[in-house]
């Protein structure tokens, strides 16, 4: 029989599937990622301590209903007292299938390497309209969409994490009650790291950011070899503080790099160099997954500043600056390491670039500290050729060992 990649669901029970459940899953209680050589799996636990006064609650309502039922059958009323409370049952009966799926059901996420569809399932207790099964190579990017809606208690809150199709519809993809948009952002980033989509912003995009990362003791991430499209740029992106680059025929000195690490999985570097006068040039270096790009920036006085009020709250689309319209490319948010202090910062980050991409407009946020930088993109041939870094290194020779005997050892 053909088993679907949608049915291989709880990889515990499955035999078919041998994955070192307790080794590689990471997360929280209520939302776990599984991957490894087979694919990914995300696992969300429906059960909140919502799920608790719900229970108690439909309790007393089907008590109730059971109370009123058993009164008019004892009495003999006609049929019209039995039709009356009919919006109470269905009230009642989808109070406990919601109190069951919310104690019982969990959602699995699966992506698998040898099969181009992205499955959501709902389990064990059938959720209508839940389950969804999308090609991946329909997906162009994936965003979390608020919904407010009005409550006698005040405004209530939903996020939903939503898919742009190639066909440029918009299709829902996950709406759980009791999911903070952080819950939401961490599932849509692992799925676009793992997707290898780059992360854009969308028109209607919730614009707030994942919950940074917390503790004195948080370390600049470590980077796993990536083969970047680019070996030059890649040297820049792999150079040490101490290290010196050759750029437009000029040697400058590493004096200090800024490593920003953003929820997106993406990390970029700004380098501090110094030619041999004693002149200060920096860079930028920008990840987009394999893709890197480099910059050179400076950071702009106050007198330089763009005439527009830049809030974080709310970011302008396009700003002017030195006679040119800027148009807000991306953002992101994560921490920022240096190479001379310890911790981490949290910082935001908003990335402006001009119509032909050559020039950028760089705003950052470190604890309520706006700082703008403008940069021009440079050119690998700016730079000194290094060893292409991308290639597999050389197989070594053997060694030819001499027959020697114990008596030639001393």
């Amino acid at each position: 029989a053909t088993i679907w990649p949608y049915q291989l669901i709880n990889h515990k029970m499955c035999p078919l599937l041998k994955r070192k459940i307790p080794e590689i899953m990471t997360g929280d209680k209520k939302i776990q990622f599984l991957e490894d050589e087979l694919g990914m799996d995300i696992t969300i636990t429906w059960f909140t301590p919502m799920a608790i006064f719900l229970a108690f609650f439909t309790v007393i309502w089907v008590g109730f209903l059971a109370f009123f039922y058993s009164m008019i059958i004892g009495s003999g009323a006609p049929l019209f007292a039995a039709l009356f409370p009919l919006l109470h049952v269905a009230a009642g009966v989808y109070m406990a299938y919601l109190t069951l799926c919310l104690f019982f059901n969990k959602t699995y996420i699966h992506l698998y390497d040898d099969d181009d569809e992205l499955h959501i399932l709902h389990q064990p207790i059938p959720w209508v309209g839940g389950n969804k099964r999308l090609k991946k190579s329909d997906i162009v990017q994936l965003y979390v969409k608020e919904k407010v809606s009005s409550t006698k208690n005040g405004p209530k809150y939903k996020y939903i994490l939503m898919a742009q199709l190639k066909s440029g519809a918009d299709k829902k993809l996950l709406a759980l009650d009791g999911m903070t948009s952080g819950d939401v952002q961490k599932i849509e980033h692992r799925l676009e790291q793992y997707m290898g989509i780059p992360n854009q912003k969308v028109v209607g995009e919730y614009a707030g950011n994942v919950q940074s990362p917390k503790g004195k003791n948080a370390q600049a991430r470590r980077h796993h070899r990536v083969r970047f499209s680019n070996p030059v740029f890649q040297s820049l992106f792999l150079a040490k503080a101490t290290e010196s680059i050759t750029y437009k025929g000029e040697q400058l000195k590493i004096a200090a790099i800024t490593q920003y690490d953003w929820h997106d999985g993406n990390s970029d570097k700004q380098l501090q160099c110094f030619t041999e006068m004693d002149t200060e040039v920096n860079f930028y270096v920008q990840q987009s997954q394999a893709i890197l790009s480099i910059f050179q920036i400076e950071k702009l006085p106050n007198y330089q500043l763009p005439t527009e009020a830049f809030r974080p709250e709310h970011p302008v689309r396009t700003m002017v600056l030195k006679g040119q319209n800027f148009i807000l490319n991306s953002s992101a948010m994560g921490n920022s390491f240096n190479t001379f202090s310890n911790g981490n910062t949290p910082t935001k980050q908003w990335l402006y670039l001009s119509s032909d991409q050559r020039y950028m407009v760089r705003v950052t946020d470190q604890n309520g500290q706006i700082t703008y930088y403008y940069g021009e993109r440079c050119n690998d041939q700016d730079f000194e050729s290094p060893l292409d870094l991308n290639q597999n290194p050389a197989p070594r020779e053997k060694s030819i060992r001499p027959n020697l005997s114990d008596e030639d050892l001393v």
